[in-house]
């Protein structure tokens, strides 16, 4: 997936906070997305982790969770081995 699919996957997902920051990121400098409930989300780079000013509400985690396994959270878990479960809390 070249990076301008992945900010048109994430795009309708991400609120325009998060979306806003995606987009100074370089193709390829994105790692990972932190999203917790009543924390402010995190976009890791390789070089650096840059806190984005959205809280959201654990409902806003479990629908982007949601959103982002297309729906079927149960069958992501089947497919990390139990790693995503839509009601235990991350560590």
């Amino acid at each position: 997936m070249t990076w301008e699919e992945t900010c048109a996957f994430l795009s309708p997902c991400l609120p325009g906070e998060v979306q806003a920051q995606l987009s100074q990121l370089n193709p390829g400098e994105l790692r990972e997305i932190r999203v917790r409930a009543e924390q402010p989300a995190l976009l890791c780079t390789a070089g650096a982790v840059i806190a984005v000013p959205w809280y959201p509400h654990a409902r806003q985690v479990e629908q982007l969770a949601e959103a982002l396994s297309g729906h079927s959270l149960y069958a992501r878990t089947d497919e990390t081995g139990g790693l995503l479960h839509p009601h235990r809390r991350a560590p």
